[in-house]
């Protein structure tokens, strides 16, 4: 007796079968049917079950069992193998034939341990067994495991059976890529309102990407890469889809990626809904949308082909900065700006003549119709930047509107509306890239520009991959030393057939589609490193500052702070001795994420300086409601400062005001002896330029602060 133990519900078994058995309970309460015909097993079985806190119900035979069963629900059946008349094979047959009973779990209890009898019991459907006699312990971890498998089931099921409906329910068809395996899943509402059969096979390629309107492919293609690729938090996009019939529809598409640890998407799911009706309509402005703007500008195309005298124009309107400013001030105060632009545009036209349409987001588009030159569309594009130019007050705040305007002119009547739309489109974004608030027309030029823009993005984007964006560095001099005390970091691509390129040649594209972001924290990271670097090999770079430029996307972005303190994490630089330039332009608003994120960077104990100070938007409040440590004066004052009296001025104006705040100022452009000698007598502290010396490579600028640090100080 020495090694059985009596466990609590009677049964006999080691030591450490019992103490298994009395610590081995199911949390959740089972209904448990035992079926033997023998009773001493019966009752035995039963009393482990009632110890463990299930409601038991004995049956003495399969005949008992089946009547029982159909009677009653019951989580887990306990079948003996061998009993007279219907004996567990035939139980389990006539379970099997019950919808009913032939999900219940059915551990077998048997006397042997035949291969054979086994082999066939799962074979007709047990989910275990057990040898008589019975272990303890063995079996109450099988029963146990049954009772959790089977409410796992339960509760998949369960869930499976809620997604269904609701998928069924909703209006909107739902997605599931595994871009892993490049598996798709299409919800059969998804392929109810395309027109596709149960049986037609669907893929990311057949179905998915060929549907999609040629003139909408690269606008959606571009977004999707630049969501996958982490560039945007959420996935939405409208676009007209072929359906099975021939016809399109308009689409909106939202979604998510799913990713891994290192932030790699491996699944992208997400809903379809079909915005065709709706889509004759703004919902917001209440102004005609795409589809009207598009059927109307079809309309005089057919009049332009049947009477040459009768012309048209296209004006393509982009707000300026729109993002800031809902961004910075809320959607709401966004929408309301939008319903005003749209109001506005509409002063300026003809009643039943022209026809303004909101495309999306910040485009609006107008048509100037039955011309027979261009000045009346010309005089239309001044009137609209003179009334859209006046400030917006919304909500206490004074909104100054910017826009930048695209014309193109109906000169071939054999063209398509796209080809019209497309070359009003090109035109705005010239007018964008000179600046804004202005209007450009379509020229065949600038076709080409747009193209050289493309394939800049596309060049980009394989530059990142191969990592081919390098840092050159420009030094700061301290005026009243002489001493080099930091240098700013500029990024240069050294492109594999044109050579190390200025960041002139492509920044813009950068910033406009987003790869700015993986761009600036490359060269923030590395310039961090360097300083890193050269504070191991030399004394001499203990007190030198590193100051990095960074982007009006990157300041934007919710995960602004977090790249920052990895990179700051990553190399070991003290905070202390990193410098952010930011420009006017990126805190046009002064509250929301960008003050939010200044604030952040300064409790690290960064220097924020402020660059081309003067030249962009700000004004004279941001200084003491924003961290600003230093203030840069754009070039072009100091340029002209001694031979115009005006940027003298303006330079005196923004020594005198950053003393008086306590700010350092650091001038920027210094080409010539008498500028330096001149800031240095106003007490300028730091200065920068070519004088001093351009940007250049880490290993020139390692001994250019050895050369002027070691000169100086003799």
């Amino acid at each position: 007796m020495d090694s059985t133990t009596i466990s609590s519900n009677g049964f006999t078994g080691n030591a450490g079968e019992v103490a298994l058995l009395n610590s081995c309970h199911t949390t959740a309460k089972a209904r448990i049917l035992v079926v033997d015909d023998e009773r001493i097993n019966r009752q035995m079985i039963s009393c482990i079950m009632e110890d463990l806190g299930h409601d038991v119900v004995p049956a003495a035979s399969g005949e008992e069992a089946l009547e029982v069963m159909k009677a009653n629900e019951f989580d887990l059946v306990l079948l003996d193998f061998s009993m007279p008349g219907m004996d567990g094979f035939d139980v389990m047959d006539a379970m099997q034939d019950d919808v009913k009973l032939m999900d219940i779990p059915v551990i077998m209890v048997t006397a042997s341990d035949e291969s054979e009898l086994i082999v066939r019991a799962f074979s007709q459907g047990a989910s275990d067994y057990v040898v008589k006699p019975v272990d303890a312990a063995v079996a109450q971890v099988r029963i146990t495991n049954q009772l959790n498998l089977r409410q796992a089931k339960l509760e998949l099921w369960e869930s499976q059976e809620r997604y269904a409906l609701a998928a069924r329910g909703a209006n909107d068809g739902l997605w599931d890529w595994n871009i892993t395996s490049n598996e798709l899943y299409v919800s059969p509402r998804w392929r109810e309102m395309l027109g596709y059969s149960d049986s037609a096979p669907i893929t990311v390629d057949k179905g998915w990407m060929d549907s999609i309107h040629t003139s909408d492919r690269e606008k959606f293609e571009r977004a999707l890469r630049n969501h996958l690729d982490g560039y945007s938090k959420h996935f939405e996009m409208e676009c007209r889809m072929k359906s099975s019939g021939g016809r399109f529809l308009w689409m909106q598409w939202r979604g998510m990626a799913v990713r891994d640890q290192d932030g790699v998407a491996h699944r992208f799911a997400g809903s379809l809904t079909d915005i065709t009706e709706n889509k004759t309509a703004d919902p917001l402005t209440g102004l005609p949308n795409r589809v009207q703007f598009m059927d109307r500008l079809q309309r005089c195309i057919e009049v332009a082909r049947r009477d040459l005298s009768k012309s048209f124009a296209v004006l393509f309107l982009d707000l300026d900065n729109f993002k800031l400013i809902n961004d910075s001030y809320g959607h709401e105060v966004g929408d309301q700006y939008l319903k005003t632009i749209a109001a506005r545009l509409i002063e300026t036209t003809r009643r039943g003549e022209s026809l303004v349409a909101r495309l999306g987001g910040d485009e609006f588009t107008l048509t100037v119709e039955d011309i027979d030159s261009p000045q009346p569309a010309l005089a239309v594009a001044k009137r609209v930047l003179r009334i859209l130019s006046a400030p917006v007050r919304i909500e206490n705040q004074e909104i100054y509107p910017g826009i930048s305007m695209g014309i193109s002119f109906a000169e071939f009547p054999d063209r398509s509306a796209e080809d019209v739309l497309r070359e009003a489109d090109t035109a705005m974004y010239e007018a964008k890239s000179s600046g804004g608030k202005c209007f450009k027309v379509f020229d065949p030029v600038m076709q080409q520009q747009a193209r050289k823009r493309l394939n800049t993005e596309n060049e980009l984007r394989r530059s990142i991959e191969n990592n081919e964006f390098i840092v050159f560095y420009q030094p700061l001099i301290d005026l009243k030393s002489g001493l080099m005390c930091g240098y700013e970091s500029l990024v240069r691509w050294n492109h594999p057939e044109r050579g190390v390129l200025s960041p002139f040649e492509f920044i813009d594209v950068a910033e406009e589609t987003g790869l700015i972001i993986p761009i600036g924290n490359f060269v923030l990271e590395e310039s961090c490193r360097q300083l890193m670097k050269w504070r191991n090999q030399s004394d001499a770079f203990d007190d030198i500052r590193c100051s990095v430029n960074l982007s009006r996307v990157q300041l934007h972005h919710f995960e602004c702070v977090n790249w920052i303190e990895s990179a700051i994490e990553k190399t070991g630089i003290d905070a202390a001795s990193l410098t952010l330039e930011i420009t006017e332009s990126s805190i046009l608003d002064r509250s929301g994420r960008p003050a939010e994120t200044l604030e952040r960077l300064g409790d690290l104990g960064l220097t924020i300086a402020l660059d081309d100070f003067g030249t962009g938007y700000s004004s004279l409040s941001c200084l003491h409601e924003l961290p600003i440590d230093v203030l840069k004066i754009d070039r072009s004052f100091v340029r002209e400062m001694l031979t115009s009296s005006q940027s003298e001025a303006i330079v005196r104006v923004i020594l005198t005001l950053a003393d008086g705040l306590k700010l350092k100022v650091v001038a920027e452009g210094i080409e010539e002896e008498t500028q330096h000698g001149f800031l240095k007598s106003l007490d300028c502290q730091v200065g920068q330029g070519y004088l001093y010396g351009k940007p250049m490579p880490a290993r020139e600028l390692f001994e250019f602060c050895h050369k002027r640090n070691s000169s100086t100080a003799t």
